[in-house]
C-alpha cells in the first residue's frame, strides 16, 4: 500500500515537528549539563577565564547539535519517509526539506545560545567559527533524507558474496530463467560487517576517513546492544552511506555491510 500524498501529510508534519522541539529542549539540557561540568573543571582548578574552558563549552554545543541531527532524522524516518507514495521521486527534494527546515530552526537556537554562554569579547572567533564548524551536520542530514526519500540508486547484483563467518548467508530462489537472491542476516552478521569496515577504514584511509569511521563504530555499537535502538541504527547507516561514497578503497568492505543491512530493512 503506497503513502500519503505530500499535501495529505499535514498531520506527519505537525507531529514530526512537535517531536523535534522536545528533542530539542532535552538537548539544551543535555548541552547545559555539559556546560555546566566543564565550568565546574575550570573553577575547581582555577582556569574559569581560560580559553581552554571557553574552547570546552563551545564543543558542548558542537556535539549537541550533531546529536540533534542524528535525532531529527530518527524522526523524520518514523514519521515522514514511510509516507511516502511508492514511486513519488518528484517528492523526494521536499521530503528532505522538512527535516533540513527543522534542523535549521533548531540550529538558530543552537547558535543563539552558544553566543550568549560565550558572550565575552576573548570569545570571538568561537562565536564566529561555530557556524563553519557545525555545517557537514546540515550536510550529512540533507543527503541521509534525500537517500531514504527514494532517489533513485545504484542497481545491486543479484547477489553478494560475503567473506565472514556466521549465519548469514545468499538463498536463492527462483525457476527456469528467473533467480531472485534473497538475503538472510542476522544482528550479529551486521555488527561483523561493521567491524569489518572499521578495519578497512583504519588500513585505508581516505579524507573523510575520521568522520566516516566515527560513524561506522558508532553503527557497530549500537547493533551489539542487548536492545538496540533500531531507528538510530538505520540513521548512521544512512550516513554511512552517503559518506562511503568518496571512500573507494573500502567498497568492499561497504557491500557486505550494505548486503545485511538491507536484509534487515536498515536500508532500502
Amino acid at each position: 500500500m503506497g503513502g500519503l500524498a505530500l499535501a495529505d501529510m499535514q498531520d506527519e508534519k505537525t507531529q514530526f515537528l512537535a517531536l523535534v522541539d522536545a528533542e530539542l529542549t532535552n538537548e539544551l539540557d543535555k548541552i547545559q549539563i555539559e556546560v555546566g561540568e566543564a565550568i565546574s573543571k575550570a573553577v575547581a582548578a582555577g582556569a574559569f577565564n581560560s580559553g581552554a574552558r571557553r574552547h570546552q563549552v563551545s564543543e558542548a554545543y558542537v556535539r549537541g547539535t550533531k546529536r540533534h541531527r542524528q535525532e531529527i532524522f530518527v524522526r523524520w524516518t518514523a514519521y515522514i519517509q514511510p509516507r511516502l507514495r511508492a514511486g513519488a521521486q518528484n517528492e523526494a527534494a521536499s521530503l528532505s526539506s522538512l527535516a533540513v527546515q527543522a534542523f535549521d530552526q533548531s540550529l538558530a537556537t543552537i547558535q543563539r545560545r552558544h553566543d550568549d554562554q560565550l558572550s565575552d569579547p576573548h570569545s570571538e572567533t568561537l562565536r564566529d567559527s561555530f557556524p563553519k564548524r557545525v555545517e557537514h551536520e546540515r550536510a550529512a542530514l540533507s543527503a541521509a533524507t534525500l537517500l531514504h526519500a527514494g532517489l533513485p540508486q545504484q542497481p545491486t547484483q543479484p547477489s553478494i558474496t560475503v567473506n565472514h563467518s556466521g549465519a548469514y548467508s545468499p538463498v536463492s530462489i527462483g525457476s527456469g530463467g528467473v533467480h531472485q537472491t534473497v538475503q538472510t542476516a542476522t544482528m550479529g552478521d551486521l555488527g561483523q560487517a561493521l567491524r569489518d569496515l572499521a578495519e578497512a577504514i583504519r588500513q585505508q584511509p581516505s579524507s573523510n576517513s575520521p568522520e566516516l569511521l566515527e560513524v561506522v563504530v558508532e553503527a557497530a555499537d549500537e547493533v551489539e546492544k542487548q536492545a538496540p535502538n533500531k531507528l538510530r541504527i538505520g540513521s548512521l547507516l544512512a550516513g554511512a552511506a552517503a559518506a562511503v561514497q568518496t571512500a573507494g578503497a573500502v567498497q568492499p568492505a561497504w557491500e557486505a555491510v550494505k548486503a545485511a543491512a538491507r536484509a534487515l530493512s536498515f536500508l532500502p
